[in-house]
């Protein structure tokens, strides 16, 4: 099959096998292959094959453990949809004799897709992607790293051709990403991490928060030798009163366009966000980042502990309205087409969070490692969840002890209690401020996730500006 066709893909529970024959039709260069333990679903989608013609589908009648031997490590992508039954029981297990046999049919680096949701008569009152993070270890013995896993968004379950996601209703599904690696780990140096513990690197080298829980440094500077977009920028200034606020703004090529606010972290405004800025402009967008430090003036020194004593001078409540002054700045430079959006990472993350309760006009709300509990303004975003205004995307690597993950868990049942339109995404093994690795090579730790994460923001953003559009 690999000398034939460029990409093969299995989909096991595959039911009437609906989805390897739309890859197939839509893919030719890919072989899909449907395996399902009832011959008789399976027949539905042989039909359809045949009187479309398709030479690369497979129909294969079989349970997960008894998958032959001629499948071993010919696989690039392996799709498990809604399993129900033994299949879902044994996925939550972690159970060897099958998470084992779909990851031997997997080549190195191949992924496992498994998009879920249980009901109380699977035995399961719900699943979360806390869970599958529970899982992790037991998946990664068996040779699978969890690349992802956050709650499932219309277009995930909308994909997956499914017609049990039909009757699925209200009910959140989860989408984790399982990837192959070359060998079966013996062992792990990875320190188990729960609230108030701190990770450690692990046998992968991918980076995690120190001792203690304390966090690096965000995004202070930019690796050397990074190209620098080439988009138009302006140094200006923001009005506040009798103040002024220093701020860098850059456009796109093409204006009016939507805009975006950047909201630094602990650092201000720094090489890296003038530099994530220009990206933005790059992808469509105007875009500013302000000092937001400026009545303090610059860090003494460029480390955590002048950052952390430097914030502390910060009056939180004045903060917040400076954001929002900048907001209608933004909107009305003649550059910008009403529509604005808000990006904030760190303590920044939590200020974006807490624009989106402040206003209702903000049309697409990204917070990278915001701090769900933070107290230092009069309600935090988990106490002002109920008058969010989304959509919001929310990014967090797992090992974030400053943050918290049941922190996060908790903002997001907030907002699923008040219906606010967001999704959140948890990333395996990393900790506070990794979106730093996309600017650095292929084989940084956490660099396939900040990719993912960032191209995640850009695709959200430009789903949200569309949809304002259309409003308009």
């Amino acid at each position: 099959m690999a000398a034939r066709f460029g990409r093969v893909v299995i989909d096991v529970g595959a039911g009437d096998g609906g989805y390897a024959v739309h890859r197939a039709r839509g893919e030719p260069n890919t072989f899909a292959i449907a395996i399902d333990a009832s011959p008789d679903a399976l027949s539905d989608g042989a039909w359809r094959a045949h009187r479309l013609r398709l030479s690369n589908v497979a129909f294969l009648v079989t349970a997960v453990e008894q998958l032959p031997g001629a499948l071993d490590e010919t696989a690039d992508e392996i799709t498990v949809h809604f399993p129900w039954g033994s299949l879902l029981r044994g996925m939550l297990a972690a159970d060897s004799s099958i998470v084992g046999r779909l990851a031997g049919s997997l080549r190195t680096e191949g992924e496992l897709r498994l998009l879920v949701s249980a009901v109380e008569r699977d035995g399961y009152s719900k699943v979360t992607p806390a869970r599958l993070l529970e899982l992790a270890p037991r998946y990664e013995a068996l040779g699978l790293d969890l690349v992802e896993s956050g709650w499932a968004t219309p277009a995930d379950i909308a994909r997956s051709r499914s017609s049990w996601a039909k009757r699925l209703g209200p009910r959140p599904a989860v989408l984790a990403i399982f990837r192959r690696h070359p060998r079966i780990h013996s062992q792990s140096r990875s320190t188990q991490v729960g609230p108030g513990m701190a990770g450690n690197l692990d046998s992968e080298g991918r980076h995690s928060v120190s001792a203690g829980g304390q966090i690096r440094m965000c995004h202070p500077e930019v690796p050397p030798g990074t190209p620098v977009p080439d988009v138009r920028s302006e140094e200006t200034s923001i009005p506040l009163g009798s103040e002024s606020m220093p701020a860098l703004v850059v456009f796109p090529e093409h204006t009016p366009a939507p805009a975006i606010l950047v909201i630094n972290d602990i650092s201000g405004r720094s090489p890296f966000y003038d530099h994530l800025a220009r990206r933005i402009a790059q992808a469509g967008f105007v875009a500013t980042t302000p000092e937001y430090f400026f009545r303090q003036g610059p860090l003494a020194e460029p480390t955590r502990e002048a950052a952390g004593a430097r914030a502390k001078k910060l009056d939180f409540v004045r903060w917040g309205d400076d954001m929002s002054a900048a907001l209608e700045w933004l909107r009305a430079r003649p550059e910008v087409n009403g529509t604005i959006g808000t990006i904030g990472f760190c303590m920044g993350g939590t200020q974006a969070l807490l624009l989106a309760a402040r206003r209702d006009d903000i049309a697409a709300t990204v917070s990278y490692y915001g701090f769900p509990a933070d107290a230092r303004t009069s309600a935090s975003p988990i106490d002002t969840a109920g008058r969010m205004h989304g959509p919001i995307l929310g990014h967090w690597g797992d090992q974030d002890a400053g943050v918290g993950m049941e922190n996060v868990a908790k903002l997001d049942a907030g907002l699923r209690s008040a219906g606010v339109e967001h999704e959140f995404h948890i990333y395996p093994g990393l900790g506070h401020g990794f979106l730093k690795a996309s600017l650095e090579g292929e084989g940084t730790p956490g660099y396939d996730q900040a990719c993912t994460s960032w191209r995640r923001t850009l695709e959200f953003y430009r789903r949200c500006f569309a949809r304002e559009t259309v409003l308009r």
